[in-house]
């Protein structure tokens, strides 16, 4: 048995050799520098203003906000968004808010990555974007509150302006980045939805064109998947010719090792490019399905030899892609309740079906992306249930008479327009978490209709 397997691992150790890692890391390094986004002057480049912007945020927090400083707690809660340490909080970043709203006005961005450091190359500058994306939010929240919805929507299509930017670096981290900023967005519209739901149809619109990007998520993850495959490709053939580099505070050392730290190198760099490969021909044929498979699975179809890189690699892309799929999704279903709610305001009347909605509100219904024979769905609850920020821990709606508008979410299973998510299931009601165990669909909700003769003055 041993003399087999010493034979086995020389022959995987010879197919390791059949690449030049040197020769590979010259190729993929050029590879990724032909992706570099163009020089960009600072008077003209929105991430030199974004950082300038972010550098002037106050670091000072309230006490309310120890554990959530962008004041997320605020805006779902009304009483603690009119507390005067709260209001204080908003003026004080104003001016600074008023910076990020003009830097996402420009044309032009290049944030500076080095694309020849691959995966190391530093990305620190999401952090600072998604705090400030959050301070929007909560600024948009407060508009919303006094009734200035036009602000509120300015602050939301200010969002979807970084998140273009945020796309100059075609990347999986920036792609996910992207998803997060989106989902603060419909977050924010469906906080206000249900607190301080607009009165005019025309200002349901305007948060309609803020928010709803209707982007082409399959584009996007081909782009972001290329760019992140050149990125790891470095990595792989940095470790294979026995050196590797690290970044430390935003500079580059470069560390040599005598033994090559891929010894299965062939067969890795060959696995790995057969799998980017596979789920490239998914991307273009609109296909999600490959998700579903067990990693270890999709490995196995293209093993050519020990995978340890790709092992821990491949299932990140995979949830990568299964992420901005969910969120494309929810981005629709979004565009469908505010549709709903436009007509309900402007007809003076609820619609019956989502049919009512074309052709005055689209030209063809938003297309479910995991199920595109089956149309979203739309149910009016009589109990009310609802969490439109599904977190562990975050309280949920209960409006009886409240509309859901949901996608069955991949399992393809109507669960009525109900998520749990890990061991967080919300709505917090037992009868419910039995009825509806495994689901997982992706839902925007509209407040109960309130006739004109039942309407407060």
């Amino acid at each position: 048995m041993w003399p087999a397997m010493v034979v086995i691992i020389g022959l995987l150790m010879l197919r390791s050799t059949a690449e030049n890692p040197e020769t590979n890391l010259v190729k993929s390094v050029a590879q990724a520098k032909a992706r570099e986004p163009a020089t960009v002057p600072d008077e003209e480049n929105a991430a030199v203003a974004y950082r300038k912007a972010i550098a002037a945020l106050p670091r000072n927090r309230v006490s309310d906000y120890d554990k959530d400083p962008e004041g997320r707690n605020a805006a779902v809660r009304p009483e603690l968004l009119r507390s005067v340490e709260v209001q204080n909080f908003i003026k004080l970043n104003a001016p600074t808010l008023q910076q990020i709203r003009s830097a996402s006005s420009l044309e032009k961005c290049n944030w500076g990555t080095d694309y020849a450091q691959g995966a190391v190359a530093p990305i620190a500058y999401f952090g600072g974007l998604r705090r400030a994306v959050r301070l929007l939010a909560l600024q948009a929240v407060n508009f919303a509150e006094q009734g200035n919805h036009a602000a509120a929507a300015e602050n939301i299509r200010a969002v979807n302006r970084i998140v273009k930017h945020c796309q100059v670096d075609r990347t999986l981290i920036g792609a996910m980045v992207c998803n997060a900023l989106r989902g603060i967005n419909r977050n924010t519209v469906q906080m206000i939805v249900f607190q301080y739901c607009p009165k005019r149809h025309e200002e349901i619109a305007e948060y309609r064109d803020a928010c709803v990007s209707r982007h082409d998520p399959w584009d996007e993850l081909q782009a972001a998947m290329i760019g992140e495959r050149d990125f790891i490709l470095i990595g792989l053939d940095q470790l294979a010719a026995k050196r590797i580099v690290v970044n430390t505070s935003a500079t580059f050392s470069s560390i040599s090792f005598e033994v090559p730290l891929v010894p299965w190198y062939g067969s890795e760099r060959k696995a790995f490019l057969a799998i980017m490969d596979d789920m490239d021909s998914n991307f273009q044929a609109r296909r999600w399905n490959f998700i579903n498979e067990p990693d270890e699975a999709a490995l196995s179809r293209f093993q050519l030899g020990p995978v340890m890189y790709a092992t821990s690699v491949v299932p990140v892309l995979r949830r990568g892609v299964q992420s901005a799929l969910e969120n494309a999704q929810s981005e629709r279903v979004l565009d469908l309740g505010m549709a709903a709610l436009q007509f309900r305001l402007k007809q003076g009347r609820e619609i019956e079906s989502t049919q009512e909605l074309v052709p005055g509100y689209f030209t063809v219904l938003p297309q479910d992306i995991f199920h595109p024979d089956k149309p979203l769905m739309m149910r009016k609850d009589a109990d009310g249930y609802f969490c439109g920020v599904p977190r562990k821990g975050r309280a949920y709606i209960k409006q009886p008479g409240l509309i859901r508008f949901y996608s069955t979410g991949r399992n393809g299973v109507d669960d009525d327009g109900f998520t749990i998510e890990g061991d967080a299931p919300l709505p917090k009601d037992e009868a419910i978490r039995a009825k509806y165990p495994n689901a997982d669909d992706l839902t925007f909700a509209i407040p109960p209709f309130v006739p004109v003769s039942e309407r407060k003055p």
